[in-house]
């Protein structure tokens, strides 16, 4: 996984045609451990924190032995996007082993049905009295549904700002 961290941002740099400037979180953690949640799971955050010209060339990074910390570079942002490499046909940029892929689709099933069991029980904070007005979220929020945090006004409530 590290290996993996490590080139994503030149792949994506050359996927794009653009620089890219990924930050990444970096340290120790303990989350608990997916469908065991009793037991702890100490574990790292990766950091391979990168600046990576158009072409893909790192030219600055921070690492997990390097630890928390900033990282520079001077990019050229002037030119068009031009795109080496082709954008893959999957999800995920690399190809992954399987292991992933098996934890990526276990913990995804083991999230929504602690989401739903939740839900049914009440227990999340949005269900609280006085958390809002009292409705239930939406399971889908379009763009534009909610307005904006600075006060301009959702879509919904402005013609000018929806689409035709």
């Amino acid at each position: 996984m590290v290996e993996l961290a490590r080139e994503t941002p030149g792949r994506m740099a050359r996927v794009v045609g653009v620089p890219c400037v990924m930050p990444s979180h970096v340290g120790d953690i303990t989350m608990k451990t997916p469908f065991a949640s009793w037991i702890d799971w100490p574990t790292i955050t990766l950091g391979e924190t990168q600046i990576c010209d158009a072409q893909g060339t790192s030219l600055g990074s921070l690492s997990y032995a390097d630890g928390e910390g900033y990282v520079c570079a001077d990019l050229d942002w002037s030119g068009a996007a031009e795109p080496m490499n082709p954008v893959p046909p999957r999800f995920w940029m690399p190809v992954l082993p399987w292991t992933v892929h098996a934890v990526w689709y276990a913990t995804n099933a083991q999230g929504r049905c602690s989401y739903a069991l939740r839900h049914r029980r009440g227990e999340h904070w949005w269900q609280q009295p006085g958390a809002h007005d009292g409705s239930d979220l939406p399971d889908h929020v379009p763009a534009g549904m909610l307005p904006d945090p600075a006060g301009a006004p959702a879509a919904a409530d402005d013609p000018s700002l929806s689409a035709a």
